[in-house]
Order: structure tokens, then sequence, then C-alpha cells
């Protein structure tokens, strides 16, 4: 994770084929693991064990994508020199 915001986008894992050499997974916690490029280090994905879902870093989609963004969480945890967007706050506990 970066320690500061981040737009990512969900898909269902089984709409998805990831494929390349360079793709490392790391345990990040008991409960997830994030997706990286082995060979430059960035950040691409983040799932969660036991879900269907993976968390793909906008950033890294190339051209238009038509993506908007439809909520927000964390927010207890944000910096105080930024101001969040009037969005929803998404319930952790859905996200599972």
């Amino acid at each position: 994770m970066s320690g500061h915001f981040t737009g990512a986008t969900q898909s269902l894992a089984t709409d998805m084929e990831i494929t390349g050499e360079s793709l490392k997974w790391f345990r990040s916690s008991d409960v997830a693991e994030r997706g990286f490029c082995g060979t430059c280090g960035a950040t691409l994905f983040w799932r969660r064990f036991g879900n269907l879902h993976v968390s793909i870093y906008a950033g890294t989609l190339d051209g238009e994508t038509g993506l908007r963004e439809a909520g927000q969480i964390h927010v207890e945890a944000k910096g105080d020199y930024y101001d969040l967007p009037d969005l929803p706050v998404m319930d952790q506990a859905a996200l599972k």
C-alpha cells in the first residue's frame, strides 16, 4: 500500500487472466496479499484470501477506462493535508 490515497477497481477473478513471469504475490497480512511487478516493484493488485474479487490499481491501466469513483475506505486514517471527495464510505465487512 502507498500510505496515501489510491484508486483501485474490483474485478471478479474468474473474469480475468493474469499472465507473465514477472508477477509476484506478497502475503501482506493474515487476510490479504498484494500483487506486484517483480521487475520494477510496481503495485498492481490486491486480494483478500477467500474472496473472488481482485482489486486492480487504476493507475496501471492504459488508455480510457470509463472508471468513476464510487466509494472510499479507510477514511479515518487519511492524512490531514488533503480533503476527500464527497463519496459514500464503504463498509469493510461488505468487501469480504
